[in-house]
């Protein structure tokens, strides 16, 4: 993954109007200059990092070195975005400048990012967006969350434990996880999609209209409970346990092979496990749920 490809990503088009924390009196926005510049800021220790304000952020894991952020964007803009950081929690803002309570952007770039050698906890919220540019590799858990409408994307990321949180329509998309013990939770129209994940373990929950897709998903035991109307397509499965229970209206699809497979589907709920193998099954539906069987391998 090219710095191209995430500055590209990242680039705020059409506007950033009326920021939550710049709504006051009335309406004037800070339009964006023509001249890009970029500004360098030193950094203490970073462990974790949280964006807000609808600002998009860039997350490079170094091998060495001290740790800093560039902010880069319209020259009238830098000043604007705030550098919050206390006991190695970095917080990254946006702040109107007085006079102003919104900001206009056409095509311009406007991102900030940081550079640290093992930040492991990510949060993004008010439609915020944060990359992880390079792969991301630690003996430490990793953590992300992200709720209010923003999202966080990365791409290899080799951890000890390994743990997502979603709601209020966040979304998560990481290429791949090699980990122990491996958690989801999502919630609130949230959206989850892992292409890869190699775990010892993998307990996912999924509510509140969220959706959750994985590519491949290999390792010991994986739980998914599903419920309040939330969807998931699991493919290329190869577990020992597999334990699957749905409900309220949800939808749930596998494919791949399993040693053992104990699904229960009930209150609407749907599992279609046709192509899934298993050596060892049991099922139940009840209250209008509907299971489509392994079959034996």
């Amino acid at each position: 993954m090219g710095n191209n490809h995430f500055l590209q990503a990242f680039a705020l088009v059409a506007s950033l109007a009326m920021l939550p924390s710049c709504i006051s009196g009335q309406q004037k926005v800070l339009v964006a200059s023509d001249t890009q510049a970029t500004k360098r800021v030193e950094l203490s220790d970073v462990k974790s990092i949280k964006v807000c304000s609808g600002i998009d952020a860039v997350y490079v894991q170094t091998a060495s070195g001290s740790p800093y952020a560039e902010i880069c964007g319209p020259d009238n803009y830098i000043e604007c975005v705030t550098l919050n950081a206390k006991g190695g929690d970095l917080v990254i803002g946006l702040k109107c400048p007085k006079g102003y309570n919104g900001f206009q952007l056409k095509n311009e770039e406007f991102y900030v990012k940081v550079y640290d050698t093992e930040v492991t906890s990510f949060t993004t919220e008010s439609g915020s967006s944060l990359a992880l540019e390079k792969s991301l590799a630690t003996q430490h858990a990793v953590a992300i969350s992200s709720g209010s409408g923003s999202d966080i994307r990365a791409g290899m990321i080799d951890c000890a434990g390994f743990a997502i949180e979603c709601g209020s329509a966040g979304s998560v998309e990481v290429d791949a996880v090699k980990c122990a013990d491996a958690s989801v939770a999502l919630s609130s129209a949230s959206k989850c999609n892992l292409a890869s994940l190699t775990c010892q373990s993998l307990d996912a929950s999924l509510g509140s209209a969220s959706k959750f897709s994985a590519g491949k998903v290999e390792g010991g035991n994986v739980v998914i409970a599903s419920d309040s109307g939330s969807s998931a397509d699991v493919q290329g499965i190869d577990v020992q346990q597999l334990v699957v229970a749905v409900g309220s209206g949800s939808r749930i699809t596998l494919a791949g092979r399993c040693d053992d497979a104990h699904l229960t589907a009930g209150s609407g709920a749907d599992i279609d496990a046709g192509s899934l193998t298993a050596q060892h099954t049991s099922s139940s539906a009840h209250s209008g749920g509907s299971i489509v069987s392994p079959s034996r391998h």
